[in-house]
């Protein structure tokens, strides 16, 4: 699934705790998500500040270095693109997707992406003032649940 675009019109820096499960296991990890003149970067930390990846997309251009592979064999490009796919609008999500995937919210609190049978693919829950919660992705069977720790 290609990306959708992301316009950072107000500059923010984020330190978050992912909680992920994946096959039957479960990890966590500190990240930090920043944005300022339209680069995304998230940068995965250990506990004691040590950086394990940082992966930047600006405008179709993806850049990633990292230095360990994440728990789980989950991606530092597969945990930016959910992030990506968390804090972009309906329109911009719907404007990527292939022929037959749809973008459905229920409410202001989730938002599902279907394929073309119908089956919800990725889940994301929004708290009451829109931040992402969780996104589940039933495609690869993981759950990614964010606690914001610091704005």
């Amino acid at each position: 699934m290609q990306l959708p675009e992301y316009r950072c019109i107000k500059p923010f820096n984020k330190l978050q705790l992912l909680d992920f499960s994946y096959a039957d296991k479960s990890d966590h990890l500190i990240v930090q998500l920043s944005c300022s003149n339209d680069k995304l970067t998230l940068t995965g930390l250990l506990p004691i500040g040590a950086r394990l990846f940082t992966i930047s997309r600006s405008q179709n251009c993806i850049t990633a270095e990292s230095f360990t592979t994440l728990p789980n064999q989950l991606s530092a490009e597969q945990v930016l693109g959910d992030v990506l796919l968390s804090i972009a609008k309906t329109k911009e999500i719907s404007a990527v997707l292939p022929p037959g995937y749809s973008v459905k919210k229920l409410g202001e609190t989730q938002r599902i992406i279907v394929n073309p049978k119908g089956d919800a693919i990725k889940i994301i829950i929004y708290s009451a003032d829109t931040e992402p919660l969780s996104i589940e992705d039933r495609v690869f069977h993981y759950q990614l649940n964010i606690k914001n720790l610091r704005q």
